[in-house]
């Protein structure tokens, strides 16, 4: 990462193309990435801190800080998809074959 910025201990910005993105630490080997969508150094140094600001709500919420992984996303919709199409029946509608 050249021309990163080291705000707070465990908080870096760095300029990725035209926008800067941010590494925050959350434990001895995790980091989280996101991006900050500025380009300019100073809105980003002020969104980062306002972003891990967040984080340690989130952490003392117990909430996650990465979203759920696309394995898991696709779990959740098919088990609600079939909760509903149990609660309605076999809807003669549904299953016309044409």
């Amino acid at each position: 990462m050249e021309c990163a910025v080291h705000l707070q201990d465990g908080l870096v910005i760095y300029k990725r193309g035209d926008l800067f993105h941010m590494r925050l630490k959350v434990a001895p080997q995790k980091y989280v990435y996101r991006t900050l969508k500025t380009a300019v150094k100073a809105e980003a140094a002020r969104l980062a801190s306002r972003k891990m600001v967040e984080f340690e709500i989130k952490r003392e919420r117990g909430e996650l800080f990465a979203p759920p992984m696309l394995k898991r996303v696709i779990a959740d919709y098919t088990s609600q998809r079939e909760r509903e199409r149990a609660s309605r029946g076999n809807c003669s509608l549904l299953l016309r074959a044409e």
